[in-house]
């Protein structure tokens, strides 16, 4: 989920709509779409992820492609040129897992190693210095890692013993290592272990243990740490009354969580309906998405979320001026809308 675009993988294909501008579609225009849309050539997809106004796909032989915008080299091609269809990002193989989010993009390779390139500007791709990178780079001393996880300005990765590690601007806390002091380098939360999944936010995190509950850290103006605060947190704080946490994603400045018995809860900045509860107000605390039920995935931007249900049709709410909910129209939603055509 992209700010103001969406995409799924069917099988090994991709189908994106919404905004296109910087063809973040990958169907060969810029012309923006109400309904899904085939990117054509695009097959063997195995994982696929948006950043602000770019997309990315995992191959099943290892290799990604990029596309869209690429102003800060976030598609990793060598250039700084958008690309409206997807292309091969030199000399990255046997990649396990991308994300991105904002300006750049990370991938997780097979032996548990990083690599980031894209906007630099605050130290997301943790090489140490404040260089942007058209092409991928290696987060040194970075090894055994299970997941990663891009943010706005920062990124974290989950290691294989269930500790994280964070780098990049640090002014909210939401690197979660008791200061604000932005790292160039991965830095180690204290305190934090037996973690099994991490989502990043514009400029928070959030950390799902192996007891199924959920701690969060960084800016909290909104709410978005679920804490029923709007206090910003510079170390891992619980998500009180939430238990059995399957799922967290976070961006912007709200969360969401998927629990095991497949409803949805939502919290944080709400201006748009992204929070799903029918109302335009921001939640301080995790709260029901009514109506939805049988969830196998949620996913979400800073302005709106979807929500991917067992019977393989999704459910897409918040901002929709750029028709990036997939129903049709470009009405604001402020409860889950049936995407079309899927």
């Amino acid at each position: 989920v992209g700010i103001s675009n969406t995409c799924i993988r069917l099988g090994e294909i991709v189908r994106c709509w919404g905004l296109n501008e910087n063809g973040q579609l990958g169907d060969g225009t810029t012309t923006d779409r109400a309904s899904p849309t085939s990117v054509p050539g695009l097959t063997g997809v195995t994982q696929i992820t948006a950043g602000v106004s770019h997309t990315c796909a995992r191959l099943n032989n290892g290799t990604v492609r990029c596309w869209g915008y690429n102003g800060h080299g976030q598609l990793g091609d060598g250039t700084t040129t958008d690309r409206a269809s997807p292309t091969s990002v030199p000399g990255l193989t046997d990649v396990a897992q991308i994300s991105a989010n904002n300006l750049h993009t990370c991938a997780r390779l097979n032996d548990g190693s990083v690599r980031c390139w894209g906007y630099n500007g605050h130290g997301p791709l943790g090489d140490g210095t404040t260089m942007s990178r058209l092409t991928p780079t290696t987060v040194p001393g970075l090894t055994n890692v299970a997941q990663i996880s891009s943010g706005g300005n920062h990124s974290c990765a989950r290691l294989n013993d269930g500790s994280v590690r964070c780098w990049g601007y640090n002014g909210n806390g939401e690197l979660g290592d008791a200061t604000t002091m932005s790292r160039l380098t991965p830095t180690t939360v204290p305190g934090l272990t037996n973690v099994v999944r991490i989502a990043t936010g514009g400029n928070h995190t959030c950390a799902q243990l192996n007891d199924v509950t959920l701690r969060c850290w960084g800016y909290n103006t909104y709410g978005q740490l679920g804490d029923g605060t709007t206090m910003s947190r510079l170390t891992p704080t619980t998500v009180p009354g939430l238990t059995n946490v399957a799922q967290v994603t976070g961006s912007g400045a709200h969360t969401c969580v998927r629990l095991n018995d497949s409803t949805v809860r939502c919290w944080g900045y709400n201006e748009f309906g992204q929070v799903g509860d029918g109302t335009s107000m921001d939640r301080v605390s995790p709260t029901l998405v009514p109506g939805l039920s049988n969830v196998a995935q949620i996913e979400s931007s800073s302005r709106h979320t979807c929500a991917r249900l067992n019977d393989g049709t999704m459910r897409c709410w918040g901002y929709n001026n750029r028709a990036q909910l997939g129903d049709g129209t470009m009405v604001d939603r402020l409860i889950p809308t049936l995407v079309v055509a899927l």
